[in-house]
């Protein structure tokens, strides 16, 4: 069963053409739940199979430092920094 979490990381795959989304499903359903406790354990492995590089998701991370932004700034008066930004 898929969560809109995994679907959130299937996303960038599915629009830039990188995967297949039936090809990726149907595997997951041929390998059963041998020894992977989520989709997201699965999905790692599928990576490495079909030779897909990891693939960020610009739209999540905007909307994620958005929203992160606003609570920086609502408990903190200052905008959110990142730690690997911070000096």
């Amino acid at each position: 069963m898929l969560d809109i979490s995994d679907l959130e990381i299937l996303r960038p795959y599915l629009i830039g053409g990188k995967i297949g989304f039936r090809d990726c499903i149907m595997r997951r359903i041929q390998r059963g739940m041998s020894g992977f406790l989520s989709f997201r354990d699965y999905f790692r492995e599928y990576q490495e199979q079909v030779g897909v590089e990891v693939v960020a998701d610009a739209e999540t991370v905007a909307r994620f430092r958005a929203v992160m932004d606003r609570v920086s700034q609502r408990f903190f008066h200052r905008p959110f920094e990142p730690r690997d930004q911070q000096g």
